[in-house]
């Protein structure tokens, strides 16, 4: 199998990884430091894709590397 396939999902974990930091970080800045149900909310909204982005990226590096 081509590695082409893999790298390119690789890269695109990774974006999906940055995206979600980005957005978690604008919650906890642009909320002033005070949290409330809306900035909870939004940022457990962002972090479900990022826990998926983060294992997919650990999967395929592995099998990359392999």
């Amino acid at each position: 199998m081509s590695q082409r396939p893999k790298v390119r999902g690789l890269a695109i974990a990774l974006l999906v990884i940055v995206v979600g930091l980005v957005l978690q970080l604008s919650i906890v800045l642009f909320s002033g430091g005070a949290i409330g149900l809306t900035q909870l909310s939004l940022g457990l909204l962002a972090a479900a894709p990022l826990v998926g982005a983060v294992a997919g990226a650990l999967w395929l590096f592995r099998r990359l590397r392999s």
